[in-house]
């Protein structure tokens, strides 16, 4: 039979009429994919310009065609860093330090890439041409299977207020800092990039979801705008901005995602992540998710196991001679940490080689110690065991010591009931990272403060917070809100840092402390020189109650401490610091200003839940030197 052209048309017509089992492409959504195409183009142009202008060392040129790639690149990061985050943390726009490679057999250092190891160059005097050129080449072929594997993203709604919420996260914690932007004065100016790249898709959704919703929503990013437009870096209110516009609109995202009826992350995964996603507020207490950093799921873990953990954390028995407990050198009113240079060991005449992190928020890490040997919470205690100066006993032969007390036998089998073994080494190890992991600290003044929750902040602490965030750099490394080394947004790295920490506080004669650090840890894969004496970034959330401080204690106060940093740590006063990953220069602070500053560090205070008596101890029958502890 033939068919007729008019016909054909009408049939076609009819068919595309009728609906299909298949769920059609958002036209936004289809938009915002086109859109993020075309800026890995647009960004590919810039950076062939770029390599032009390296290779003909033109210095003004390549400045000029440097800042417009990360111009195009911020436009278009939210997305980009959302789904290409490890590439991009190594490759394009990660800290300007070398890496160590995964995955790989042996010790493998990748060296500095991307944006803001350009950006150190492009900012000294003597450009290293050759290395510039290396840099851009390798920029360049990174960004093509970015490319290739974006065209075949299919995109959701939910992907795009995620990344959303994760960039505002960005914007304020590595931003805001400085921390992008390690040669030049135009960190504020490229946040007001990233931010004005969140208007349009903001504006849909709060739009779909209402007049309220929308203008909410139009006056907030106006705002957000207003703050950051020509802002000056030392002025800038960073605390003003996070109270009127970062945490409202972190929280409004939110409130249109669940009005939309838009499916989460965690309706669709199972794998936890290191946030979580219905805070409200980068300061929420609860916006660290414990089930991720303590790798149990925390509704697995029962009341007894906690009450188990502490009952443990108190008890001299788990060391071989009866002498030390977990809380010997973790004790409560300091934080748990124990006001010593250096912990004791089991030994009277000895101590340990250096003193106790505080265990307040220690939860909130991927590696434990100053050293960062241990990858995970309860593996904490086994090196604690295992280590001849401190407990000194297998956890096997631990096991078999708690097993002599009858009130541990019922603790252990109530707390972890249907066990054929009444105690076992790991269930020694996961009760006390059970009972660390509640040692949470999140309700501090400045917390309160900045959560509307009360308006008791004195104006030092306020501006000592601006200081913090801004011109005296410190968070470039102790990242909000925890203020340490996890890496924001995503809180899925943990960093060091090689400070040039002195041996003593003799300022006038300073000598390099010889304790290497990380680099002397025992993991393989760390060995690496640019880790010789690099340290964990510690938390300073109660850094008021945690002296002396450093590793060896080797600064009695604050004061001190700020002093150390004003002067650009130990390549600053003079000391021989290889791979300091803190930057020489004077910050140039005053008095007032450090005063400030250490005002701010003190509103961090929040041990009350933690300090009261200890728990009584289950008796060991017939145990002479248990009795009585």
């Amino acid at each position: 039979m033939k068919l007729s052209l008019p016909f054909i048309s009408i049939m076609v017509c009819c068919l595309l009429a009728i609906p299909t089992a298949f769920t059609p492409v958002d036209s936004f959504l289809e938009q915002t994919q086109t859109r993020t195409l075309n800026g890995i183009l647009t960004l590919k142009a810039h950076i062939a310009d770029l390599d032009r202008a390296v290779e003909a060392h033109d210095h003004t040129g390549a400045l000029r065609l440097f800042h417009k790639s990360r111009r195009t690149f911020k436009q278009h990061e939210f997305l980009l860093e959302y789904f290409h985050h490890s590439s991009i943390n190594k490759k394009i726009n990660g800290a300007p330090l070398p890496k160590i490679e995964e995955k790989v057999a042996d010790l493998n250092v990748l060296p500095p890439q991307g944006f803001q190891r350009m950006e150190e160059l492009l900012y000294t005097d003597q450009v290293d041409w050759a290395e510039m050129k290396w840099l851009v080449k390798h920029l360049s072929e990174e960004l093509e299977p970015i490319s290739m594997y974006q065209e075949r993203i299919r995109l959701y709604d939910r992907h795009v207020i995620e990344a959303m919420r994760y960039e505002l996260i960005r914007i304020y914690t590595l931003g805001v800092t400085g921390f992008e932007n390690p040669g030049s004065d135009s960190s504020l100016q490229e946040c007001y990039y990233a931010f004005e790249a969140l208007e349009r898709p903001t504006m849909h959704y709060a739009q779909k979801a209402g007049a309220h919703y929308a203008r909410r929503a139009e006056a907030v990013i106006a705002d957000g705008k207003k703050h950051l437009h020509q802002a000056d870096f030392d002025t800038f209110d960073r605390l003003e901005f996070l109270k009127t516009v970062v945490d409202p609109l972190f929280a409004l995202l939110y409130d249109i995602h669940t009005h939309l009826g838009i499916e989460t992350h965690d309706e669709v995964n199972t794998a936890p992540v290191a946030t979580n996603y219905a805070a409200k507020s980068l300061f929420d207490i609860n916006l660290l998710n414990k089930d991720y950093f303590l790798k149990y799921r925390i509704e697995d873990l029962s009341e007894e196991q906690y009450a188990l953990g502490k009952m443990l954390f108190y008890d001299p028995a788990l060391s071989y001679n009866n002498s030390l407990s977990c809380s010997s050198c973790h004790d409560p009113s300091k934080a748990f940490t124990d006001g010593r240079p250096k912990s004791l060991s089991n030994d009277p005449s000895e101590t340990l080689d250096r003193n106790a992190p505080t265990l307040v928020n220690a939860l909130f890490s991927g590696a434990y110690f100053h050293d960062l040997r241990a990858g995970k919470l309860d593996m904490q205690t086994e090196h604690v065991m295992a280590s001849p100066k401190e407990f000194n006993i297998p956890s096997t032969e631990l096991a078999e010591k708690l097993k002599q007390s009858k009130g541990y036998v019922q603790l252990f089998q109530e707390a972890y009931p249907g066990s054929k073994d009444p105690i076992q080494p790991k269930m020694i190890k996961r009760s006390l990272a059970a009972y660390v992991s509640t040692l949470v600290s999140w309700d501090s003044p400045f917390d309160k403060y900045v959560r509307g929750e009360s308006d008791a902040l004195s104006e030092a602490a306020k501006n000592g917070y601006n200081l913090f965030m801004g011109k005296a750099t410190c968070g470039t490394c102790h990242f909000a809100p925890n203020f340490s080394g996890i890496v924001p947004p995503f809180y899925d790295d943990t960093e060091s840092e090689v400070l040039g920490v002195t041996a003593s506080n003799d300022t006038l004669n300073p000598v390099l402390d010889a304790d290497e650090g990380r680099f002397a840890n025992g993991i393989r894969a760390e060995h690496a020189e640019h880790f010789r004496f690099s340290f964990k970034t510690p938390t300073i959330r109660n850094i008021e109650l945690t002296a002396p401080y450093f590793h060896n204690g080797s600064y009695p106060t604050l004061e001190e401490v700020m002093w150390f940093y004003n002067q650009g740590g130990g390549q600053g006063i003079g000391l021989d610091v290889p791979n300091q990953t803190l930057p020489p220069d004077e910050l140039g602070l005053t008095q007032a200003e450090i005063a400030d500053v250490v005002a701010f560090m003190k509103s961090l205070t929040d041990i009350e839940a933690f300090v009261g008596d200890a728990p009584l101890l289950p008796a060991f029958e017939g145990v002479a030197e248990l009795q009585g502890r």
